[in-house]
């Protein structure tokens, strides 16, 4: 039996189910659907408003998009983001460089989706550089499914990420196809 599931407040989709599980869920919003480019807010926006000892004094990206398959499955694009930091206070500055790709699969309900990266398909790395010194990371790879509280419509997707103590991490996304 097919669940009914608001997909924006504009109209009621017949969910779809996946083939793949995802947190142990087949159910799909088929709202979610197609390719999203990333259009404004994020991590940077974010940390221009919440991080006080320091602001964000450039920061270019490429490829930040993400694609949710009918299937059940989801494939971002090769990320590669260069962002400077400056200190408020004590002229220290920093660069930083994050590369990175996930598939796996998804699944949504309850206004939330959920990714369940497979393993071995992120790749992401970041390098820092204070002082002139670089430091490069290697992020660890999730091990359980990510949830991600979304609305969407035909032509915008919203995410927002709790952050304990702060506002959430809000980002758009336009559809592509």
């Amino acid at each position: 039996m097919k669940k009914l599931f608001a997909c924006a407040a504009f109209s009621l989709l017949v969910a779809s189910p996946a083939l793949a599980d995802c947190a142990g869920s087949h159910v799909l919003d088929r709202c979610l659907i197609g390719t999203w480019h990333y259009a404004s807010g994020g991590s940077a926006a974010w940390m221009s408003r919440n991080i006080h000892m320091a602001h964000v004094t450039g920061i270019t990206h490429n490829d930040l998009m993400i694609t949710f398959m009918a299937d059940g499955t989801f494939a971002t694009g090769h990320s590669d983001v260069h962002a400077t930091v400056a200190a408020n206070e004590g002229g220290m500055t920093a660069t930083g460089h994050a590369v990175g790709q996930a598939s796996g699969t998804w699944s949504a309900t309850g206004g939330r989706f959920s990714f369940c990266t497979t393993p071995g398909s992120v790749h992401t790395a970041v390098t820092v550089t204070v002082h002139g010194r670089p430091i490069t990371v290697t992020p660890p790879v999730p091990t359980h499914p990510q949830a991600t509280a979304y609305t969407c419509n035909a032509t915008s997707l919203t995410t927002s990420q709790p952050i304990p103590g702060h506002e959430p991490i809000v980002t758009k996304y336009s559809r592509s196809h």
